[in-house]
C-alpha cells in the first residue's frame, strides 16, 4: 500500500472509532488541525470534511516534524509510533513473514525518519549515499556489527540469497570495498530492506 493510501486508511478508521465513542473529539481535532467551519461546504460537517482529507495533508497536519502546530493527545500516536507501525505493516506486506533482523531495522529506520519533515526524505538520503554516508550509525562499529551479523547470520545471508535470485546473478563485493564480509552484508541488507519499503510506499519516486 502506498504511503498516502495507508495514512488515509488509518485516519478513516481513527475517525470512525472516535465518532462512535466520543463525537466531541471530532470537533476538537478539526479545530486543532487548523480548520474552521468556513472550510466546510454546505451539506458537509466536520467529520465528513476530515474524511475527505488526502494522505499528504493528514501527514503534514499530524506527523510532520514541522507541522503548523503540534497536536498532542493521549490516543493520537506520535510520529515515531505511527511510522514504526507503518514500516512494520509495510514490511509484513512485502516479505510475508518477519525476519530476525526486521525489528532492529524498522526501529532504526523509524528513528531516523522521525527527524525528517517528510518521510520520503530519509529514504532518498539512504538511497543516495548508503549506510557509509552516515545517515544511519547502526553499523558504524565493527564489533557491534559483527555481533549483529553473528546473531542474525542465517536471516541476513538468506536475504542476500533472495536478492541474488531476484537479480539472477551473484552479488559480488566491489574490489574497492574493503569492508569485512559481515559489514558488507549488514549494509547491503539494511539498504535493500529500506529500498523495498521505499518502493512500496513511494512507487513514483523510486
Amino acid at each position: 500500500m502506498i504511503f498516502t493510501e495507508y495514512i488515509e486508511s488509518w485516519f478513516k478508521e481513527f475517525l470512525e472509532d472516535h465518532l462512535q465513542y466520543d463525537p466531541k473529539y471530532i470537533s476538537w481535532l478539526f479545530n486543532e488541525m487548523g480548520y474552521s467551519l468556513a472550510n466546510v461546504e454546505q451539506g458537509e460537517d466536520e467529520y465528513l470534511y476530515l474524511l475527505e482529507l488526502k494522505g499528504q495533508e493528514i501527514w503534514d497536519k499530524l506527523f510532520s516534524s514541522n507541522p503548523y502546530h503540534k497536536i498532542t493527545c493521549d490516543d493520537l500516536p506520535d510520529t515515531l509510533t505511527f511510522v514504526t507501525q507503518l514500516l512494520t505493516d509495510t514490511a509484513l506486506e512485502i516479505f510475508n513473514k518477519k525476519k530476525g533482523f526486521t525489528d532492529s531495522f524498522i526501529e532504526d529506520i523509524a528513528y531516523r525518519c522521525d527527524g525528517y519533515d517528510q518521510l520520503i526524505g530519509y529514504f532518498q538520503d539512504l538511497m543516495k549515499g548508503g549506510c557509509l554516508s552516515g545517515v544511519t550509525n547502526m553499523f558504524m562499529y565493527y564489533d557491534e556489527t559483527k555481533k549483529f551479523y553473528i546473531e542474525h547470520m542465517d536471516d541476513l545471508e538468506g536475504f542476500v540469497t533472495d536478492l541474488e535470485e531476484e537479480l539472477g546473478e551473484p552479488i559480488q563485493q566491489n574490489k574497492q570495498n574493503t569492508l569485512p564480509r559481515y559489514m558488507f552484508v549488514c549494509h547491503l541488507c539494511y539498504e535493500e530492506f529500506a529500498s523495498k519499503i521505499a518502493r512500496e510506499l513511494f512507487p513514483d519516486d523510486f
